[in-house]
């Protein structure tokens, strides 16, 4: 988790080859759709831009779930440090299941 990010993951089986993702953002926290959407561009652009961190050292598939907790909306700056954090954080993680 880096706030106010937080990835959920589960590892496939080994017949897939490719990884899945989605995202989301509370309707609770966030009233309008433009804000909703807004937020998961900027999540799906940071992945787009990041993915290469995951997925070049790894040779398994991983199906990934980030969530956005958080009650402000971030710029695309605050949120590509974030989903960096998380990415270091999920590669971690990683290392200690295998």
């Amino acid at each position: 988790m880096a706030f106010p990010l937080r990835m959920v993951f589960l590892k496939l089986d080994d017949d897939a080859q490719l990884s899945k993702i989605g995202d989301s953002v509370s309707k609770r926290n966030f009233k309008k759709a433009v804000d909703r959407n807004r937020i998961k561009r900027l999540l799906r652009e940071c992945y787009r831009l990041n993915q290469n961190v995951i997925f070049n050292n790894s040779s398994t598939a991983y199906a990934l779930m980030i969530l956005y907790l958080g009650k402000d909306m971030l710029n695309y700056h605050a949120m590509d440090k974030k989903m960096k954090q998380l990415f270091d954080k999920f590669e971690k993680s990683e290392s200690l299941i295998k």
